[in-house]
């Protein structure tokens, strides 16, 4: 039966964030389709329901037990009290995270698509900048973006890739003071994370900035799983993800391990390339905050291709850090969404 079916997948991938995906990569897939799972179970508990069948007890039990989760994919903070232009108390700090896709580099060249995306982060006026996926392609980019961010007074970039002519990392732009920055470098080429610590009108947080190990999902493999050899395809794509589940696994773990030593409050940010019931979010939030279960609202998702399902990018922090806004506006720049969000240091 169908729903006996959906109601045994819905309830493996309620395991999803406690079981390691080097082990159990094949819980990962069903925590990745956890909000269409659960979806697919209320519509059967409203038919049978509707029915007034006894077989409503099963979805209704797997709702209730799930219900946790819903506040990870669907935000109920409609009423908000805190007004867009008022002055910022003391303690108070608006911060952006945006993986800018390079800048889209490879497909605008000239920069045009750079100069627009640097314009919306000006005009949010943030006290802090975290960039991931930050890409120059010579020098002209590189000053240029020097330049665009000078009112940024306090910069650390971690560069996985510097020759001179191509650049590729993470960076942060602060208001405030930074001070011992380390780079934390994974075995791939094209991720990492970093930390620094944040001097906020006296008070140091310590603030990580992450990357992590994409799916190498690409535009060729949506074709292949629309219209082509869909069995090769499908197995192409679960052979990448598997593997992409268990490097992130191992890079969670390392990033977890340095947030708990951390002597000071903490804020975690960046592209996790992972849904809100994963192992890798699970262990990296630990007992920190999500600023999108605070402050969110409605369906949240921040990556814009895969028809738009998935909330992979994040701003986690200590339970001494409040969220007071929350925002991850659609712009057209990146294939992820930025998120804004204003907190409010205790």
């Amino acid at each position: 039966m169908v729903m006996v079916t959906t109601a045994a997948l819905l309830a493996l991938s309620y395991l999803s964030p406690v079981c390691d995906p080097y082990h159990f990569w094949y819980i990962a897939f069903l925590g990745m389709a956890m909000p269409i799972l659960i979806l697919t179970n209320f519509i059967f508990l409203l038919i049978f329901t509707l029915m007034l069948s006894r077989w409503a007890l099963i979805p209704l039990l797997l709702f209730l037990i799930g219900i946790g989760h819903i506040g990870d994919y669907v935000g109920f903070n409609f009423i908000t009290t805190y007004p867009d232009n008022a002055r910022r108390k003391k303690n108070e700090i608006k911060l952006l995270t945006y993986n800018v896709h390079g800048f889209r580099l490879h497909e605008y060249p000239n920069g045009e698509n750079m100069d627009s995306l640097i314009n919306y982060i000006i005009s949010q006026e943030p006290d802090i900048v975290c960039l991931q996926e930050l890409k120059s392609t010579g020098s002209r980019d590189s000053v240029y973006l020097s330049e665009r961010m000078s009112r940024w007074k306090y910069v650390v970039h971690s560069y996985l890739e510097d020759d001179g002519k191509y650049k590729f990392g993470l960076a942060v732009y602060s208001r405030f003071p930074l001070t011992d920055a380390h780079s934390v470098k994974f075995s791939s080429r094209q991720n990492s994370s970093m930390y620094v610590d944040v001097n906020i009108e006296g008070k140091k947080i310590r603030l990580f900035n992450n990357h992590l190990q994409s799916t190498q999902f690409t535009g060729n493999d949506k074709k292949e799983l629309i219209s082509g050899d869909v069995e090769a395809a499908a197995k192409k794509v679960g052979n990448k993800l598997r593997e992409s589940y268990k490097v992130r696994a191992f890079q969670a773990d390392t990033i977890s391990a340095l947030v708990k030593l951390s002597p000071h409050p903490v804020i975690v940010v960046g592209d996790f390339n992972d849904t809100p019931a994963s192992y890798v979010v699970n262990v990296i939030r630990g007992d920190m905050s999500d600023s999108f279960r605070e402050r969110g609202q409605g369906y949240g998702y921040t990556y814009t291709d895969l028809f738009k399902l998935f909330r992979i990018d994040y701003v986690l922090h200590s339970k001494d850090i409040e969220t007071i806004d929350y925002e991850s506006p659609p712009v057209v720049w990146s294939d992820h969404k930025p998120v804004v969000v204003k907190l409010q240091i205790r």
